[in-house]
């Protein structure tokens, strides 16, 4: 009679098993939030773009970080918004002043009021001086805002996510729901300070995908009830239980990055040890460019 009710019980357990699993699998997401920390001039000329393009593919919800009067990345460079240089050499403080920076970015968050959540970041460190602190955040974010959204990418304001199979973002999520965090690896185009005239959807040329780059600066959209305070780089984010979702394919998903120049190039070829990159003409965003 006891082996009888043990294996009832086990029958039962196995049966609501699976019934929690399909419930999980199946369950529609319907809030997708980007987070990113950016300096307000730098990126000014180029957020409505950026807004509107990933609106398109189904994020509602944008939480903006502002770090207006950073001492930059890691500290590693000199005060980004004094000089008014970007990490890249940048010197973006030509294209738009003060007030005009003001103005357009007013209009931009009345425009978008119900997708944006605007957030003054300035974390300092023992000199009183204003820090980068991504990391910090993100955590930040993981404590304040993640109960507000299903899942949440973490990416600058230079780069945009392309899915090559997919519409939108929920498609893509839905055919991946048994996994907790989405690998996005890069593809590399012109800095869009080379263009600044043009659309971010006329920026083509690029490096030509090498496997060289899988894994490097990798960028992540995570299940937000999965996220934990203890992320220390942008290109790991944390979560609990990983189960990391990881293609090899770059016309799966990616995120194009919109930041090669002299400057960077040079970078790229002693990091990886080359004399230089095939390059190539890549249309992919060009049909977005009505949007």
């Amino acid at each position: 009679m006891i082996i009888i009710i043990f294996i009832i019980i086990i029958i039962l357990l196995s049966i609501l098993f699976i019934i929690y699993n399909n419930l999980k699998y199946n369950k529609q997401y319907n809030k997708y939030a980007i987070h990113t920390v950016f300096i307000l001039k730098e990126n000014i000329l180029f957020l409505e773009e950026w807004l509107k393009y990933h609106i398109h593919i189904g994020f509602n919800k944008f939480y903006l970080y502002d770090n207006t009067g950073s001492m930059g990345f890691n500290n590693n460079y000199d005060n980004i918004d004094l000089n008014k240089k970007n990490k890249y050499n940048i010197q973006y403080d030509k294209y738009i002043n003060e007030e005009q920076t003001k103005i357009k970015f007013k209009d931009i968050l009345n425009k978008y009021n119900n997708y944006i959540t605007y957030i003054k970041w300035q974390p300092k460190n023992e000199k009183g001086e204003i820090m980068y602190g991504q990391e910090k955040s993100i955590n930040n974010y993981v404590k304040k805002y993640k109960n507000e959204n299903d899942w949440t990418a973490f990416i600058d304001m230079d780069e945009f996510i392309y899915m090559k199979n997919h519409d939108s973002i929920q498609d893509f999520i839905n055919n991946h729901k048994q996994y907790n965090k989405i690998k996005m690896n890069m593809k590399n185009f012109d800095d869009r300070f080379l263009h600044v005239n043009k659309s971010i959807f006329e920026i083509n040329n690029s490096i030509k995908h090498d496997d060289i780059f899988l894994n490097w600066a990798c960028k992540h959209i995570c299940l937000n009830s999965d996220l934990t305070t203890d992320t220390q780089t942008i290109h790991d984010i944390s979560v609990k239980n990983e189960k990391i979702y990881d293609s090899k394919n770059i016309e799966d998903i990616r995120y194009n990055h919109y930041n090669v120049n002299y400057n960077k190039l040079n970078w790229m070829k002693d990091y990886f040890g080359r004399n230089n990159f095939e390059r190539e003409q890549d249309n992919c965003m060009k049909k977005y460019i009505n949007i």
